[in-house]
């Protein structure tokens, strides 16, 4: 990637873009990761980069570096049978460049750059979870992470010498005719780069993702037959609307992550499902949730039948709805643990039939007796009690979970 030439100066060789946009230019170079954190002097700041930093570019949150580490592991260690990158890296230089571009397509060009004047624009966070796991992390430039696992731990270790070891794209944004890139032009520049991203949403996400376990565990239950006999599992709508579906996927997964892990791992991010205790939620995990939750679904399937689709305005078909009957089945397994499974099994049927049997309309006069979850508008039809949808899910997993006698405890 380079070789330094003394004092403040570095070289790089690279590929050089011909053409320029605007006032800029770009030079590409493929380098190791513990290279391209010196020479962009991560490791160590200088107190106006630090400032820059704090200016503009993000927070790295220690659940945005754990989110990146278990990426990397997966792929590092051959975990996911499915393809994985490591997008290249952005540096803005800021001074005055000297760049040789060789004449011959087929040999690197040459360009010297000062490692104090460079400014990720972008990967940020990646480069920040590379210094922790290499044990190089200037600490200005994360929050401490007061929560690390022993297996979190351990797998860092492991990570150790792979990622010492391997190659990372980075693309230098440096002055087309040499001159060097103001404060204005790096906060530009950053801007660019991230107001044009828009986030895709967690029904598109869980559509095209091949990497959690979880999406592939609720493909395996949206197959089940009293599904496919009320719709099927619609893997591209993000809620139920007026559809003649089921369920989604989406919705689907929300209900198994809270099966599994209850309210913290429901509300994880599709990146980072982690236990407290740092195992990575897998399909080995999964598969251990598969019976209890095909049990629960089978009876209140069973149970509500064909009028599933009679009232489509119904709470039965609210997202929030499913994401508490979840929480529910989580506070099951959680009241039963170490009882007989089959004790456990007829505790989730029972559970399952009684959530079937109950009249999800918006206007059942049942609800006026559910006063900690529902209120009664002027038109006569009840509404949820509460500010937001978490405040819902709580209630509706207090008012599933009184159905059997249990009492839910936050998870």
């Amino acid at each position: 990637m380079s070789t330094n030439v003394g004092g403040l100066k570095a070289e790089l060789y690279g590929q050089a873009h011909e053409s320029k946009c605007g006032k800029t230019k770009q030079f590409i170079v493929v380098g190791k990761v513990p290279d391209v954190i010196h020479l962009n002097s991560y490791h160590q700041l200088t107190p106006e980069l630090k400032r820059l930093y704090n200016e503009a570019q993000r927070a790295t949150t220690p659940a945005r570096i754990r989110a990146l580490e278990d990426y990397l592991y997966t792929h590092l260690k051959e975990i996911a049978d499915v393809a994985g990158i490591i997008p290249p890296l952005t540096v803005v230089h800021m001074d005055c460049v000297e760049l040789e571009v060789s004449e011959d397509p087929r040999m690197l060009s040459k360009l010297t750059i000062d490692p104090t004047k460079c400014f990720f624009a972008d990967g940020k966070g990646r480069v920040t979870a590379f210094t922790i796991l290499l044990n190089l992390l200037d600490p200005s430039m994360a929050k401490v992470d007061k929560n690390v696992s022993t297996e979190r731990l351990k797998r860092r270790r492991e990570m150790y010498d792979l990622l010492k070891n391997m190659d990372i794209t980075v693309t230098y944004v440096i002055g087309a005719d040499g001159e060097p890139l103001t404060e204005r032009d790096v906060k530009q520049i950053f801007v660019d780069i991230n107001l044009s991203l828009s986030k895709l949403t967690p029904g598109k996400v869980a559509h095209l993702n091949s990497l959690d376990p979880v999406v592939d565990f609720a493909r395996k239950i949206g197959g089940l037959k009293v599904i496919q006999h009320l719709g099927g599992m619609s893997e591209k709508d993000q809620s139920m609307g007026q559809k003649e579906i089921c369920i989604t996927l989406n919705i689907l997964q929300k209900f198994l992550l809270a099966v599994i892990g209850g309210k913290s791992m429901q509300n994880k991010s599709t990146s980072l499902r982690e236990f407290a205790d740092g195992r990575i939620l897998s399909a080995e995990i999964c598969k251990k949730y598969q019976k209890p939750a095909e049990i629960f679904l089978k009876a209140y399937f069973g149970e509500i039948a064909e009028t599933y689709h009679d009232d489509k305005y119904s709470f039965h078909r609210n997202a929030t709805t499913w994401h508490a009957m979840g929480l529910a089945v989580n506070q099951v397994l959680r009241s039963m643990s170490g009882k007989p499974t089959i004790e456990v099994h007829a505790m989730l049927h029972e559970m399952g039939v009684l959530c079937g049997r109950i009249d999800y309309s918006k206007a059942s006069p049942h609800w006026s007796s559910a006063t900690e979850l529902m209120a009664q508008g002027a038109d006569g039809k009840y509404f949820l009690l509460g500010r937001g949808s978490a405040t819902w899910k709580l209630n509706w997993a207090r008012y599933f979970c009184s159905k059997v006698g249990l009492n839910y405890i936050d998870s």
